[in-house]
């Protein structure tokens, strides 16, 4: 059975990602799975993002031994549903921070009950939107794949993102850097409406 590229791998690969030229980095958002805090400081943020999503299509395009024009293709696909995915999660954000201004509230404080209704359904809308992204991704990725390379692919979108995580803390340890926060409720696994 093959498994995904082993971490020095996914290191030397990000390191060499190093020379992509700037307008090729000016992507929005983060990769599937991925909190935007562990991306570093805000200035190697967009930086870091397109070397994760560039690492991301060599290494499912050999995860899955995938010709030229079909590794483009997927890797288009992915940047696609990458950028609708950064709109939901920054919805899904935006209501927890309407939540968790309420949740400070004092007791007996006013609080206004339609809005937090308001930001709950927000959330609960939003995790579906992710959720149906993430069907709908998977669909287009695996169209034209054997049953076999279909549970690689699944495989592969759960792992990649841990691996990366891994990876990253591995390198902000080597630098004397304190990691970012790992993820929340808009970053849940696949069953609460996350990331693969």
């Amino acid at each position: 059975m093959r498994h995904l590229p082993k971490i020095p791998t996914l290191a030397l690969t990000l390191l060499a990602l190093l020379a992509l030229p700037a307008a090729a980095r000016a992507q929005p958002g983060p990769p599937p799975g991925m909190d935007p805090e562990e991306l570093g400081p805000p200035g190697a943020e967009r930086e870091t993002r397109e070397r994760i999503r560039t690492m991301r299509a060599v290494a499912l395009a050999n995860h899955l031994n995938l010709d030229e024009k079909e590794a483009l293709r997927m890797n288009a696909i992915m940047r696609r549903f990458d950028d609708e995915r950064e709109q939901v999660r920054l919805g899904i954000r935006s209501h927890f921070e309407v939540l968790e201004q309420a949740s400070r509230a004092g007791k007996g404080e006013k609080v206004d009950a339609k809005k937090i209704d308001a930001a709950l359904d927000g959330v609960a809308r939003g995790q579906e939107r992710m959720a149906q992204l993430i069907r709908e991704e998977f669909d287009a990725l695996s169209k034209d794949l054997s049953p076999v390379d279909r549970a690689r692919l699944a495989i592969f979108l759960r792992e990649f993102p841990k691996e990366v995580r891994k990876a990253m803390r591995r390198q902000r340890g080597k630098h004397g850097m304190r990691g970012g926060g790992g993820g929340g409720p808009d970053f849940a696994p696949l069953e609460a409406g996350g990331a693969w």
